[in-house]
């Protein structure tokens, strides 16, 4: 009985044993060979039953309940198993059948959404194509519309007579000459003459270039846009404007085009302006007053070593071209060829010169003023005149292969200075740069005289304000000056004061028309720097008026002074120093917390400065075409009961003068 009980406990752990297996086996989802494989293992552990025992009856039936325990275990696996199987098949199958419905649903939703793209575009392609269709029925109006103004274009433009399209011209070429400076017209009469030649050429693609100018090219506002009345003189040579006031372009119609040209209208229009330029710059080489070096010759004074000669017209009228080609914006010839020279040695700015006169082409070299024949190779020293009169040379004279060194050769400040003494304010103060002030203007610019002048006895002494005339300053000018002003008063919080600085008419012309020069020539303006001198309103009598001095207010041939009366931005002045004789180099503010200068500094107990404790207000040459802005002219006359007496002092002090004019440019 012991025996059996060993076997029959011994068979139902094997059977255990079986069924853990096959339960891990189920975890590990494994198959029925493994299953089958595992129940043959358990067979197998029972062979332990086959040892010697002593009842051989009971080992057969312990045997036989351990075989049948394995057997009914591997069949409960088996069957566990496949139930397991089925199901797992089962929900496989629903989850193929949910993936399935819900791809037929986002199919669905797809067709859907493309039916409806169709629809959409459907009706997006009906309206396009009715938009088309309005478009073509547009385009055809228009055109139509383009053909009927064509030929009434063609119809008016050959309607047009020769000779009515000749004096339309020439009227708007006389106001577009009367109403600028010669510089600015020489510029916008060369540039239009280049139009026109372009127009009457037989090249097709220049003509076709010239009908068409983009008026926003920085080289047509340069040369023609800045010219006034200039739109007059394309609209009569058959230009229409089309675009903003600031850009846009000139065209001209092909009908107009057809038509002039084939009256030989742009060719007359090339002659006439060709003609009207070259007659202004032969008057401005005569101003310019070019020279050459023509020879050197031996004698006691070093002035008479070089013999000056003067171009011919040719020469000198294509010079004076290219300098109004070429040089920098400015209403005298002299000014911008002084300032191209000042600047020739910058590497931005223009060094040489070419041209061409005849078969011979010539190089100006501004840095050095020689001129270089291309051909022969021969170089000379040029010459010619400055601003005021002064004649500029060159720092080394070259004629050939002889050079000399820096010598003072023929100055013609005694001509120009005569040319000035004999001047008339009615043929210098003219529009447009001055015009009649208005009475408001006019009642100022008086008082501000009269009482700058200060009381005298009417006995023996009488001032008379003759008339006043506003300056109109190029724009940039006046927004230069605005701008300092704005700044001065947001950093100092001051204001503008009034001014007078005193000049000859001529000087005061050229100060209106191109600024202030500043050069190494300074007459009376160095005792207190190096600055323009001026005369702060009501500083005091006639001898504290310096800007009335004759000896800057030169009188002109009616015996009648100039004051240019200004608005001058001051910010904070500092006292300057007396130079005296030797006179003083200052040239700047002393510190960054001052800006201008003034022999008397007298402040009020506010705190702000009384200028009319100062005889001179000194702006520095670094500041002295945005700090200080003419405003009118005033000319007045100082009768005096003694004028008879002093005829002949005046006459020597005037003569005096006359040598050294051109330093009222550059106080």
């Amino acid at each position: 009985r012991h025996s059996l009980c060993t076997m029959g406990t011994r068979a139902r752990k094997a059977a255990s044993a079986a069924l853990r297996r096959l339960r891990r086996a189920e975890e590990l989802q494994l198959d029925y060979d493994d299953i089958d494989s595992l129940a043959q293992q358990a067979l197998a552990g029972f062979g332990a039953l086959n040892a010697p025992s002593e009842v051989d009856g009971w080992r057969w039936w312990a045997q036989l309940l351990g075989t049948a325990a394995v057997i009914l275990a591997s069949w409960s696996a088996w069957l566990y198993y496949t139930k397991g199987q089925l199901a797992d098949l089962q929900e496989k199958q629903l989850h193929d059948v949910d993936v399935a419905v819900a791809k037929a649903d986002r199919l669905q939703i797809r067709a859907t959404l493309a039916e409806k793209d169709a629809r959409a575009k459907s009706s997006e392609v009906c309206v396009l194509q009715a938009a088309l269709a309005e478009s073509k029925q547009a385009l055809a109006a228009t055109k139509v519309a383009q053909d009927r103004a064509e030929s009434e274009l063609a119809a008016l433009a050959a309607a047009e007579s020769h000779t009515a399209l000749q004096p339309a011209f020439d009227d708007a070429m006389a106001e577009a000459d009367a109403r600028n400076t010669t510089v600015l017209a020489a510029k916008l009469f060369d540039t239009l003459a280049i139009y026109a030649r372009d127009l009457s050429s037989s090249d097709k693609k220049a003509a076709a270039r010239a009908r068409t100018i983009n008026a926003g090219n920085a080289a047509f506002q340069r040369r023609v846009r800045d010219a006034h009345a200039h739109y007059h003189v394309l609209e009569a040579l058959g230009y229409q404007h089309v675009g903003g006031d600031t850009g846009g372009s000139w065209t001209m119609m092909a009908p107009v085009f057809e038509a002039r040209r084939g009256a030989n209208f742009f060719s007359y229009c090339a002659a006439r302006l060709g003609e009207r330029c070259a007659s202004i710059c032969g008057k401005l080489a005569e101003e310019l007053g070019l020279q050459f070096c023509d020879g050197l010759r031996q004698g006691l004074n070093p002035r008479d070593f070089v013999v000056w000669a003067d171009f011919d017209s040719a020469t000198a009228g294509a010079i004076t071209m290219q300098v109004l080609k070429k040089g920098p914006p400015a209403g005298n010839i002299n000014a911008s060829l002084e300032k191209m020279m000042r600047h020739a040695q910058s590497s931005h700015a223009i060094s040489k010169l070419q041209y061409k006169v005849g078969s011979e082409t010539y190089t100006l070299d501004l840095s050095r003023l020689t001129q270089r024949n291309g051909q022969t190779g021969f170089l000379r020293s040029v010459s010619f005149f400055g601003q005021g009169g002064r004649a500029v040379e060159p720092y080394q004279i070259v004629c050939g292969t002889t050079l000399l060194p820096p010598l003072r050769g023929p100055t013609r400040n005694d001509a120009v200075a005569e040319q000035t003494a004999r001047l008339h304010a009615s043929d210098v103060l003219q529009p447009p740069l001055f015009t009649p002030a208005g009475l408001e203007m006019d009642a100022q610019a008086r008082a501000a005289l009269i009482s700058s002048l200060g009381s005298r006895d009417e006995r023996f002494e009488t001032v008379t304000v003759v008339a006043v005339h506003e300056v109109n300053p190029a724009p940039e000018r006046r927004s230069a000056f605005c701008s300092a002003a704005a700044q001065l008063k947001a950093r100092r919080g001051t204001s503008t004061q009034h001014a007078f600085h005193g000049s000859s008419l001529g000087a005061l012309a050229s100060i209106a028309r191109d600024g202030f020069v500043s050069t190494n020539t300074v007459r009376n303006a160095a005792q207190f720097g190096k600055g323009i001198y001026l005369s702060p309103v009501g500083s005091g009598g006639r001898a504290g008026m310096m800007a009335a001095s004759p000896q800057y207010a030169s009188r002109d041939a009616d015996r009648v002074q100039h004051v240019l009366f200004c608005e001058v931005a001051t910010g904070e002045p500092e006292q300057v120093r007396d130079g005296g004789c030797a006179g003083s180099d200052q040239d700047k503010p002393s510190s960054e917390h001052v800006d201008t200068g003034v022999d008397t500094l007298v402040k009020r107990t506010d705190g702000t400065v009384d200028y009319t404790k100062a005889v001179r207000l000194v702006v520095w040459t670094n500041k002295m075409n945005e700090f200080i802005l003419p405003v009118a002219v005033v000319s007045f006359r100082i009768d005096s009961a003694f004028e008879e007496e002093d005829d002949d002092g005046d006459e020597e002090t005037e003569t005096e003068e006359e040598e050294g004019e051109d330093g009222d440019l550059y106080d």
